[in-house]
């Protein structure tokens, strides 16, 4: 592995090194033969811009590499994270998701190092060019998808009271947005019923009918607001989702695409049961689950 260096000035012993990283050169630079592609990236920063991320895999082995002062281990985010168009608030990146109560600003306002909003956006398919300076004005943290100055933390000391999720500053700035489900919903809320996966365009009722139930249970159908419940119950039909496609409320929803980056589509918060309809589909490529009584 042949990995440039990133400064001049002299390079001092790391202080967080991979567990493999027991011998260093003069350089502290280490091969790490046995810590596979998939340990790296699942425990240490990938390679990134700047020297402080400093843990790289390398494209003709399997093998990581610990260079410089400091490979950091991942921070832990535990959330739901979504990058807004460029202008958007995020309650309404919230919304469009299926998360009618809004933003979590105790979330977002964790976000206050270049390695904490990467990890946040990596989570929400995004990958930062480069990192922007602290900032806390309303949009924050977020991206420009500019080369030099892209994606910018929350600055560190501001409270989270002070995160603005009705306003973006700036129409340029994507934002990165935390959601926060109305409820948590046990697995068993979710999946008690007869449910079943419905062929492309097939309407549920038909479904339904050929399994040996009368018609399709609306209010079973409307509570699959959220990708978790959307995802369960699918489950119980033996499918699993790739991915999730925005909540919908036309006939066929809630259904799968089967594509891989929006597939599993919930039904759209706040709409009535009475809305769904068992009788058709919208659209010919899209998959029904149904629910059936």
């Amino acid at each position: 592995l042949d990995f440039l260096r990133k400064r001049e000035e002299p390079v001092t012993q790391p202080d967080v090194l991979p567990a493999c990283a027991a011998v260093l050169n003069g350089t502290w630079h280490a091969d790490c033969h046995s810590l596979s592609i998939e340990d790296c990236a699942k425990h240490y920063t990938d390679w990134g811009l700047f020297y402080k991320i400093q843990c790289g895999v390398s494209s003709s082995s399997l093998s990581c590499m610990a260079i410089g002062v400091k490979c950091d281990e991942k921070q832990e985010v535990e959330m739901t994270w979504f990058k807004g168009a460029n202008g958007q608030v995020c309650n309404s990146v919230c919304a469009d998701n299926g998360f009618p109560d809004g933003c979590d600003k105790e979330k977002m306002a964790e976000l206050t190092t270049n390695e904490k909003v990467a990890a946040a956006f990596k989570m929400a398919g995004y990958t930062c060019r480069s990192f922007h300076g602290a900032r806390n004005y309303a949009g924050t943290p977020f991206s420009k998808a500019t080369p030099n100055d892209d994606c910018a933390p929350w600055t560190a000391g501001t409270p989270a009271s002070s995160i603005n999720c009705n306003a973006n500053s700036y129409g340029h700035h994507a934002p990165l947005c935390a959601c926060k489900a109305a409820e948590e919903v046990t697995e068993q809320a979710v999946i008690v019923g007869n449910w079943f996966k419905a062929k492309m365009g097939q309407a549920c009722n038909s479904v339904c009918k050929s399994n040996g139930f009368s018609t399709c249970d609306k209010k079973k159908m409307a509570e699959l607001t959220t990708n978790e419940k959307v995802a369960a119950a699918f489950k119980e039909t033996g499918y699993t989702c790739k991915s999730f496609h925005p909540p919908r409320n036309y006939a066929g929803a809630p259904f799968s695409c089967a594509r891989d980056n929006d597939d599993c589509a919930p039904f759209t918060p706040g709409t009535p049961a009475s809305n769904i309809n068992c009788d058709g589909t919208r659209y010919g490529n899209i998959a029904p689950l149904c629910a059936c009584k």
